[in-house]
This record gives C-alpha cells, structure tokens and sequence, in this order.
C-alpha cells in the first residue's frame, strides 16, 4: 500500500511516456510521415491533465495554509517561464520587439503552438482545490462514494456542452475551451485516484496480471487510435475527438496511467527491478510543472 505524502515513482513514469508522446507528435514530417505513429500519440496531453489531477489532490489534501496564496504561487511558476518564453519567440518572429504584438501573443497564447497548453493548465489548476475540498467531504459522508459519482455525471455533462458550446480567444484546443473542455473529465477522474490509490492494496501476483491486462488493452486501444476508429463519439460526441479528447482518447490516457501504476506494484517483488524502475522514472521527474 502507497504512503500517504509519498511521491509515487509510477507517476514520474507516466510524465516520461507522456513527454515521448509529445516529442513523437511534435515530429511528424521531420522524422516520420506515417500518421499512424502521430495518431498513437495523442494520449500525451490527456495523461498529463490525469496526472495532474493525481498530484493536485495529494498536493490540496495534505495543504492546510491559505488556497489563495498557494493558487497564486503556483501561478506565478507558470506564468514567468510563459512570459519570458513568449518574449523570446516575439522578438525571433519580429526581429524586434513590439509591445502589441508581443501583449497580443501572451493573451492569446499563440507564440508557439504548443502554448495553448498554459491556458488550459491555469483553468484546471483554479478548479483543483475545488473539487479536492469536495471530495474531502465526500470522505464524511455516508453516501460519499455516490455524491463522487453524481459529481462525474455532472462533469461529464458540463465537459460535453464547454467542449461544444464555448470558445476563449479561439485558443487551440483544450486551452480555448471553458474549464479545459472535456479534459475536466480526465482532470476529477485523476482526483479520485489521487483520493483512493492510497487505498488500493494488492499482492504482486495480482498486480502483474492487472499490469499485463493493461498491457494488452492499451495497445489494442492505442492500435484502434492509430486507424483514426473514434467508433465511440458516435454516441457521446466531444468535439473533434482529439483535442480535446474524445472518450476514445481519454480512455486511451487511462489506460496507459492505470497500466503504469501496476507496473510500479508488479515489480515490488524485487529490489533491481524496483530500483531499475525508479531510475527510469526519474528522467520523468522534472519534464513537465504539475
């Protein structure tokens, strides 16, 4: 069972997969041309926003200071590399610096593509101490496991209508949606694994089973990503399906989470393996501030 304030290595595991999904994604037509390998790939940003939902409800439920202050330093660690970044990029695309191009880059997150990613992170990171002091509640209540569900149902909902029905600055993607769009949806169900993997005890027999279960389903899924088979916005539409994710990408970033946390307790049963796996991980550690 995982100790409650202790990092976990499957986490900085899942940053380093993800971070790979982003550089695979980012080359395409530079190193390869196959849009099969990029399509496999679009799992990178939805479980980032799992796993940030993963720390936000670790980092908010051992927190016992002033919300606002914490919002505000953690703010402020995204928002000065983002200004300094966007400074950068305004003076290499002008070839001099002009404040209303520059202001006009920062507002609407358009310096480099990859920036809409910061307007997306700053919406989840105001909402994370919201739902962690909700499902501090929950854990009082008698019903609480059924107040979670009717909160998802109600995530769910209200991640459907932003994903469609709302545009901020025609932002690319999850950044340019109310709430993040339908990565809320990923962001709660990070949560309440951040809530109850503490919990979650199995011996290593179970857990190497349940990782290679893992294994299988999200290969299989990653495969059916890659044939651009988005067979189940037949039945829940969210936007385009990519970004933000539909449910076939948002269960394809579950699935790789879920299977890197038992990888994590399938290797406890060794001390190389388990140090070989925390090694690996740590190059994870540092790729991404959530």
């Amino acid at each position: 069972m995982e100790q409650k304030g202790q990092r976990a290595d499957w986490i900085d595991a899942a940053k380093l997969v993800a971070i790979l999904g982003v550089l695979v994604d980012h080359t395409q037509n530079v190193l390869y041309s196959n849009h099969r390998i990029a399509d496999c790939s679009y799992y990178s940003v939805g479980l980032f926003i799992f796993l940030m939902g993963v720390t936000g409800y670790g980092s908010y439920s051992r927190y016992r200071g002033s919300i606002p202050e914490k919002l505000k330093k953690n703010f402020w660690k995204i928002a000065r590399p983002y200004l300094v970044a966007t400074f950068i990029f305004s003076i290499a695309q002008d070839g001099q610096f002009t404040f209303l191009a520059f202001w006009k880059r920062l507002l609407y997150f358009n310096a480099s593509a990859p920036f809409y990613y910061v307007a997306l992170y700053l919406q989840l990171m105001a909402l994370i101490p919201v739902f962690a002091a909700l499902l501090r509640v929950t854990s009082t209540k008698k019903d609480g496991i059924l107040l979670e569900m009717l909160v998802f149902g109600a995530t769910v909902v209200l991640s459907v209508w932003t994903t469609n029905h709302s545009n901020i600055l025609d932002i690319y993607g999850g950044g340019g949606r109310l709430l993040g769009g339908s990565y809320l949806i990923l962001c709660y169900l990070g949560l309440l694994l951040g809530k109850y993997r503490s919990r979650i005890s199995v011996k290593p027999p179970v857990a190497i089973l349940a990782w290679i279960a893992g294994i299988c389903i999200t290969l299989e899924w990653g495969l059916d990503m890659a044939g651009r088979s988005y067979w189940l916005e037949r039945y829940l539409p969210i936007g385009d399906g990519r970004n933000p994710p539909g449910i076939g990408l948002g269960l394809y970033a579950v699935f790789m989470a879920i299977t890197l946390y038992f990888m994590e307790k399938a290797l406890s049963f060794s001390h190389g393996l388990t140090r070989a796996f925390r090694l690996v991980s740590a190059l994870g550690k540092h790729t991404l501030y959530i």
